[in-house]
């Protein structure tokens, strides 16, 4: 991602699955599994699971908005904090 090219980040990308196979929350719940399992899994890619950002775009931006409101409804991963 150019917007990051100076900075020193570690990108995850989660593939989710796509309708009509798999009609909706199934790429929402995708990608909230893969928020969490970042968090989880943060120490092991020397990840700050404060600092984590969710990005998407084009159909991928509903996707990531609407994780990044589901992470701090449940306040899980509790890196969630004060998603805006």
């Amino acid at each position: 991602m150019a917007y990051f090219a100076s900075i020193d980040i570690v990108t995850v990308a989660v593939k989710y699955r796509l309708v009509p196979e798999h009609p909706a929350p199934t790429a929402l719940d995708d990608a909230y599994a893969g928020l969490v399992w970042t968090v989880e899994n943060a120490a092991n890619f020397d990840i700050d699971p404060m600092k984590i950002m969710i990005l998407g775009s084009s159909d991928g931006a509903p996707i990531a908005a609407g994780c990044a409101i589901l992470a701090q409804r449940n306040q899980n991963p509790s890196s969630a904090h004060k998603c805006s």
